[in-house]
């Protein structure tokens, strides 16, 4: 008996595997029809669907068999999931990677295998749909056709049962969430919301859906509020939003919303808290991160790895309109995900949840390190990365920290640069500072952005025509770390001839 090779992304393989959330699950009807159909169009006494584990192969879905596992160790579909191919086997008393095999020496007697790979849309063999007999068979194409077919619909069955199943998680935590969603016109005309605003306004769902903004927001707050609409219709970038709106008794309720706008669908998507008790506002900025962190993340994670693959024509070529709005759905989601990693660190920080590792390291080394790691992203600009000048000095730092700062003023300053640009990077020292300074050759700012572009969900005007995606938390986030480090940070601009982002942090922390 020869046993199944182990495929060399096994590990990867079982993680994809416990994504599904199948094993050890009960019987459903839809997995049970599908096994039966293959037993009744390859004429076979036993036809299962067989998903291989660690160290065993576990049947989801039996026809004509009582076990309801084996060891992996002797499985037929053991060699289907490492080959990743359809596996046929006519007489396996005469095969000698099967002869001696206790399946076919004893119970069930397998003589004749027929097994097709259950293979994700990202690539991984999960088991097989297979026909089993206890005679020698041959069978025709059409039949190991249907049989691969009745595979692709049984990954579409686990596919649409995670669905199912991380969509009402996603409900769950929606309903228990204190948080406001709605979705509106980019004119601020209401589409859908959730029963949050009808408790926290008092009114009913028919005067929410049939008013306007001018009866429901605090006049003086109309013109700001009128005034950041428009400025989501006309750059397409997410923004904060802190209005009062009026309740049903009269009464006003403070709302900061995270505004996200749609172009392409025509939709906004709010999502807010009542900030009018401010003493509640850090609980309930505590328990967002905690919700983000661990139900949306991983979501939209898998999500977008879905859709990138759809969008790669890995499945196939999809027709022309289809693969237009996968194209415009991968990018939101990849803007989502960098919306809720911004969002986190920035709140992680406000709260005061994470701790600094400082540690003595070589500066230099530092800056060499994060423009070698920048310089991909700079390319695909046409922009360059300089090094004009770097000390060699040793200082007290968090260094991933650091990193990360310093990576989000190159990727600002690679952005906003011409192609064919250069960024330059100064680093030095004297007894007490470091600074570091990334200059880069953009548009510059405006007055009044240099005051304000180190605020959450701000994004200055670029003065080109290149968009520039992000969430307008990079710079925010960069300002907090070097706020942890005690440090300073600022941004010398001359309209029209770039930027210059510096910062200064103290060598050593007592």
């Amino acid at each position: 008996m020869k046993p199944a090779p182990i495929p060399e992304n096994d590990a990867d393989r079982l993680r994809a595997l416990r994504r599904y959330r199948v094993l050890d699950t009960a019987s459903e009807s839809p997995f049970d029809d599908l096994v039966a159909i293959a037993a009744h169009i390859l004429d076979v006494p036993i036809a299962l669907v067989s998903l291989i584990d660690v160290d065993r192969q576990w049947f989801k879905a039996r026809y004509g068999l009582d076990a309801p596992e084996t060891g992996r160790d002797i499985s037929f579909c053991g060699h289907a999931v490492a080959s990743g191919e359809l596996l046929v086997v006519p007489d396996a008393t005469k095969d000698p990677r099967f002869a001696d095999n206790p399946l076919v020496t004893g119970a069930p007697h397998v003589t004749f295998y027929a097994g097709a790979p259950l293979t994700t849309p990202d690539g991984f063999a999960l088991g097989t749909l297979c026909a089993i007999d206890t005679r020698p068979r041959q069978v025709t194409k059409g039949q190991l056709d249907a049989l691969a077919a009745l595979s692709r619909q049984t990954i579409q069955l686990l596919e649409y049962r995670r669905q199912r199943f991380e969509s009402e998680l996603r409900q769950r935590m929606l309903e228990a969430s204190p948080a406001l969603a709605a979705v509106l016109t980019l004119e601020g005309h209401p589409i859908e919301f959730d029963s949050h605003w009808t408790q926290l306004l008092g009114r009913t769902e028919k005067s929410l859906a049939g008013t306007a903004i001018e009866d429901v927001v605090h006049p003086d707050d109309l013109g700001r509020v009128l005034s950041t609409l428009t400025e989501l219709r006309e750059t397409g970038r997410p923004a904060a939003i802190e209005t009062r709106f009026r309740c049903g008794d009269g009464s006003y309720r403070s709302l900061l919303l995270a505004a996200a706008p749609d172009l392409a669908q025509e939709r906004l998507y709010l999502c807010g808290v009542d900030v009018t008790d401010r003493s509640k506002l850090r609980e309930m900025q505590d328990g967002f991160v905690s919700v983000v962190s661990h139900e949306l993340r991983t979501p939209l994670t898998s999500i977008f790895g879905a859709l990138s693959l759809l969008d790669a024509g890995v499945v196939g070529e999809l027709p022309g309109e289809a693969a237009g709005l996968i194209h415009i759905a991968r990018g939101n989601c990849e803007r989502l995900i960098r919306l809720v990693n911004d969002i986190l660190d920035v709140e992680r920080i406000r709260a005061g949840h994470t701790q600094m590792q400082l540690a003595d390291t070589s500066l230099d080394d530092l800056v060499r390190q994060c423009a070698d790691e920048a310089r991909g992203f700079a390319s695909g600009f046409g922009v360059t990365i300089v090094l004009e000048r770097v000390d060699a000095v040793t200082g007290s730092v968090d260094r991933d920290r650091v990193l990360q700062a310093m990576t989000n003023l190159l990727s600002n300053a690679s952005k906003f640069s011409p192609a064919g640009a250069q960024v330059s990077v100064k680093a030095f020292a004297n007894d007490a500072l470091w600074r570091v300074e990334i200059q880069d050759r953009g548009p510059g700012l405006k007055d009044e952005d240099r005051a304000r572009v180190f605020e959450r969900f701000v994004q200055a005007e670029s003065g080109d025509a290149r968009p520039h995606s992000g969430t307008g938390l990079g710079l925010a986030i960069t300002k907090a770390i070097i706020g942890e480090h005690h440090g300073t940070i600022g941004v010398d601009s001359v309209l029209g001839q770039g930027c210059t982002f510096w910062f200064e942090i103290p060598l050593h922390h007592e």
